[in-house]
């Protein structure tokens, strides 16, 4: 019931539960006797105000009009990773799919990811990409459907003379939420018996932690249907550091809410999740969030971003 923290929709024309008698109302989700949309007192109350419109009612009495206002779709796509081991022959890591949609919230599939690592140092000694092999240690697709459905892992695709990556393919399985994955990338030793195995020039394992906790990532790219929503393929450019036009008299730079000096779909996606209320904004990040410069951070932000992601022509802070 508290996720998220700050409900989604707003429910329009239900009774709760309401006041007690001496007027005291507890606005906690969970204290349903206060806030529950219960069926027996609702439905009393419809066919009230039924009557009341049968008995009395008028012909001039007509519905407010665009009324209730409509709730625009949120979606809100990232990648969490993690190094849960790794030395001379293997990397060992486990990455952390969200799928967030809401009005109406929906499971959603077509999901793919790309890991992506460099063999710099086997083509060295003489080995290939021949001498890598992937594993699959935790799916938990496979685990939630008893085995009726898992991820299918690719083996390893070129992108140049050094770097491939490794598909990973939720395909038709549907999901709302969080969706784990761990793999192993493993390198055979090589004809002297030797180990040459170097996870740090991976492009995918830069920013990550080798501990239990997740780091966000940009470098592992998620795509829905064939079509990216969230990070930066290896080889393409990254969203240039915003400018001076994207900055407030505060020198807070709008659309910047990590503070990372770039804006890029790492905040957009951060600003996803604080309008569906999974992530907490504070301080300067809740400042930067406020792309319409109208002083509220709200769906229409959102969109507003969006349309700056999209290579819109528009100024963050502006004014949508």
């Amino acid at each position: 019931m508290d996720d998220p923290v700050d409900q989604v929709h707003v429910l329009w024309g239900a009774l709760v539960g309401g006041p007690d008698i001496d007027d005291y109302h507890r606005d906690i989700t969970k204290d349903y006797i206060y806030n529950e949309v219960a069926v027996d007192y609702n439905a009393a109350f419809v066919g009230a105000c039924a009557g009341l419109y049968y008995y009395y009612g008028t012909e001039d009495m007509k519905p407010v009009e665009n009324f209730p206002p409509p709730e625009e779709p949120v979606e809100a796509f990232t990648i969490e990773a993690l190094v849960n081991q790794e030395n001379l022959e293997r990397t060992q890591y486990t990455v952390k799919v969200t799928s967030a949609a809401t009005q109406p919230p929906a499971y959603l599939d077509g999901f793919t990811a790309r890991y992506y690592f460099n063999i710099s140092e086997l083509l060295a000694k003489g080995q290939s990409i021949d001498d890598i092999t992937i594993e699959i240690y935790y799916d938990q697709v496979e685990s939630d459907t008893k085995g009726a459905a898992h991820v299918t892992v690719s083996e390893p695709i070129k992108v140049d003379e050094e770097n491939y990556y490794v598909e990973m393919d939720w395909g038709d399985f549907k999901f709302y939420g969080t969706r784990e994955l761990q793999l192993g990338i493993i390198a055979a030793q090589d004809s002297e018996y030797n180990s040459n195995w170097d996870p740090t020039n991976d492009y995918s394992r830069e920013g990550l932690e080798k501990s239990d906790t997740y780091s966000d990532t940009l470098n592992i790219p998620l795509y829905r249907n064939g079509k990216l929503v969230y990070g930066i393929p290896y080889g393409e450019p990254e969203t240039p550091p915003s400018g001076d036009d994207n900055d407030d008299k505060d020198g807070i730079v709008y659309g910047d809410i990590n503070d990372d000096k770039i804006v890029d779909l790492t905040d957009l996606t951060a600003l996803s999740l604080y309008i569906i209320g999974d992530k907490k904004l504070e301080g300067n990040s809740l400042k930067a969030a406020d792309v319409t410069g109208d002083d509220t951070v709200d769906i229409a932000d959102l969109a507003f971003f969006k349309q700056y992601i999209s290579k819109d022509d528009v100024v963050l802070g502006k004014g949508a």
